[in-house]
């Protein structure tokens, strides 16, 4: 998701660059993604954001108003769009130079979340067969013969093992989503 719109981001820079205004440029996006049909939420979503951006600007509003709009918190594409635009006003660095390195942002965020899931693939894999590790041992037991069912719930005892080893398993599972999302924060 995030790659597809830094690559939408890049066709508007790339397009001011060229020398297309940026009402065109940015219409020709909405149009683009119309026409090629492009599927998913975020094509979409910058296809819309493309036609109120450039319908602003053929009213003589500014183009980070509604790149504002589309905001849904302050790190959004669509904050730092908007922010670029305000600094191209203020200090006159061209405006496809900004979108330009917010597109490559928007690869690197990509990237680095590509990377993490890699690296989370195996201690969530861990994760998963450690939380099935009990009971299938305590099936495979059963089956071998050794009566595991019988001894946990035929006296007090084996029910007390039996609620603290839930306990400790029910533990294992909130400690490890915990650490996982620690992780992903």
């Amino acid at each position: 998701m995030q790659e597809q719109t830094a690559q939408s981001v890049r066709k508007v820079a790339a397009l001011m660059r060229a020398g297309v205004p940026p009402v065109k440029a940015w219409e020709l996006m909405a149009q683009h993604h119309v026409s090629t049909g492009a599927n998913g939420e975020s094509a979409q979503e910058f296809a819309l954001v493309a036609k109120r951006v450039s319908a602003a600007m053929r009213l003589g509003l500014e183009p980070d108003q509604p790149l504002q709009k589309a905001s849904r918190d302050s790190g959004d594409l669509w904050s730092r769009l908007s922010w670029c635009v305000s600094l191209s006003k203020k200090t006159g660095t061209p405006l496809s130079t900004l979108f330009e390195k917010v597109a490559a942002d928007e690869t690197d965020r990509a990237d680095r979340g590509r990377a993490l899931e890699s690296i989370l693939a195996g201690p969530k894999t861990t994760r998963r067969l450690l939380s099935w590790l009990p009971a299938a041992g305590v099936a495979m037991a059963q089956l071998l013969g050794a009566g595991p069912l019988a001894v946990l719930f035929g006296s007090p005892f084996g029910l007390a093992l039996l609620v603290g080893g839930c306990l400790l398993w029910f533990a294992n599972l909130w400690w490890s989503n915990r650490l996982l999302q620690q992780v992903l924060r």
